[in-house]
């Protein structure tokens, strides 16, 4: 503790693997099935990086070396545009309608204090259906810390493999990502909005205590984080649900039947998928996928 106090105001431009004594082992697991020959190994991922994220961990680099191949969620650069044409086909309410039509009374005078200072870009954003309004207001953590998606562990490692030749294989499409955050009711949209007005309000540090708990590969901490970041129950039960057992189950069987490659592979995931007792680890059991733990407590 003293330790991380003495660096701490040098950490933001000190790469994790150069500072003294600390430990930089995101979560990893190795993937296998007794009657197929490949391997591949998960690496939990943070999307909105920082540049001392890099170099990574040597077991990291060391997988990736390896690989024959790299998994991901999605290649966000290279379906930038489907990823645009699949939100603008669902983030607009119907109808003409505006956001102050759609939201109470509290949560629309929360929702204009938070664009106090350019009250003009709201007015701009008035057609947006709560759910997307959301994803447009990052938390005050992620702007004070600089997260920036150049910096993210995927963004990195695509590079990485365009670079190396190496192939690129998306696990989901946009249109089922996005299909996620906007399949939910007007109760749960309102809901997604007003917690993450909340927490911008309120300085939330989600975001810091994800990156540090995935930084220390602290499965139990990461369970915590996800189920305030994401509540099981009440009233945003059904988009945790989508986001992550609907979407972890579609992307288990795609890691499965990749086991059936011998070459092995590097899959990396947001690193919430990894945690909680809805984790893609269990569903990978329930398929008859070996998980092994790689250097994870």
């Amino acid at each position: 503790m003293a330790l991380a106090a003495a660096v701490g105001l040098s950490a933001a431009g000190c790469a994790y693997r150069s500072i003294p004594s600390w430990q930089y082992q995101p979560p990893m697991f190795s993937l296998s099935r007794p009657d197929a020959p490949g391997s591949i190994t998960l690496l939990g991922s943070v999307h909105a990086g920082l540049a001392r994220f890099y170099p990574l961990p040597e077991p990291v680099e060391a997988a990736f070396e390896r690989a024959g191949r790299l998994l991901v969620e999605i290649d966000a650069g290279a379906q930038s545009g489907a990823i645009r044409s699949a939100t603008a086909a669902v983030a607009l309410l119907p109808d003409g309608a505006t956001i102050d039509q759609a939201l109470s009374a509290p949560t629309m005078a929360a929702l204009t204090r938070a664009f106090q200072a350019d009250p003009w870009a709201l007015r701009r954003l008035m057609r947006l259906r709560p759910w997307a309004m959301a994803l447009l207001l990052p938390n005050a953590d992620d702007v004070k810390m600089l997260a920036d998606g150049g910096d993210g562990i995927e963004t990195h490692l695509i590079e990485r493999s365009r670079r190396r030749g190496l192939p690129v294989l998306e696990l989901e499409s946009p249109t089922a990502q996005i299909a996620a955050f906007a399949g939910g009711s007007a109760e749960e949209d309102e809901a997604v909005l007003a917690m993450r007005l909340v927490q911008r309000a309120s300085w939330d540090r989600t975001y810091s205590e994800i990156v540090d708990a995935w930084r220390r590969g602290d499965m139990r901490a990461l369970a915590t984080l996800k189920d305030r970041a994401f509540p099981a129950s009440g009233s945003t039960a059904a988009l945790r649900r989508r986001l992550f057992a609907e979407r972890d189950q579609a992307m288990a069987i795609r890691l499965r039947d990749e086991l059936d490659k011998p070459a092995p592979g590097l899959a990396v995931i947001g690193v919430l998928h990894l945690v909680g007792p809805d984790a893609i680890t269990g569903i990978l059991s329930t398929l008859g996928v070996t998980v092994s733990p790689i250097g994870v407590p």
